[in-house]
């Protein structure tokens, strides 16, 4: 079986408008199916500078134009923006936060990519909820984002002090709504210790 040029290829993802490509998708687009061939060429394609590896078996295609809560989105799934990413594009914190923050149902981690941190919360996964897609990227609703930082504050992996945050962008009945909906008591205390229910 003949080989592909990396540079066919490099055409090929290109002609099909791809940000990134896993070994399935590439196994797909060569109609290869023997694995070490298609991980030879992911290889290949990396050390031409094609592809850029984001973590094993996730490359993104370099040069392509893609937001960052894109790639966050990309990096781990099932995942979405939450916590102080969220609440900083809600406004809800005034603060630039250079690590991109991901609620997921997958293990807790941390993915360093072109010097910038993607930090994924482990959440139980029944509260994996209350999230929508904008333009493309899945983020929690404001409510939700703000819930799930006081529930990991509540499980003492984030500071619990939310005196400078600006809540008057929140829905209140929303808030209590999806609150209602968290069956954890360290949480429940700690959102009647800060009179936000």
């Amino acid at each position: 079986m003949t080989s592909i040029s990396a540079l066919a290829i490099q055409q090929k993802i290109k002609a099909l408008n791809l940000r990134f490509i896993t070994p399935p998708l590439l196994a797909s687009l060569l109609n290869r199916t023997n694995r070490n061939t298609v991980y030879k060429t992911l290889q290949r394609l990396e050390k031409y500078q094609v592809l850029t590896r984001l973590k094993k078996g996730q490359y993104l295609v370099t040069g392509a134009d893609v937001p960052e809560f894109v790639i966050a989105n990309f990096i781990v799934k099932p995942s979405y923006i939450s916590l102080e990413s969220a609440l900083a594009h809600y406004g809800v914190i005034a603060q630039f936060t250079y690590t991109i923050t991901s609620a997921t149902t997958q293990r807790a981690q941390k993915i360093i990519y072109e010097k910038r941190e993607f930090e994924y919360s482990k959440i139980n996964p029944r509260f994996f909820w209350g999230y929508e897609k904008q333009k493309s990227v899945m983020i929690a609703r404001p409510e939700k984002a703000c819930l799930d930082y006081l529930y990991l504050a509540a499980k003492g992996l984030r500071n619990s002090d939310i005196n400078e945050w600006d809540l008057t962008s929140l829905n209140k009945n929303q808030f209590k709504s999806y609150a209602a909906k968290i069956n954890f008591a360290p949480l429940q205390k700690l959102l009647i210790n800060k009179k936000l229910l």
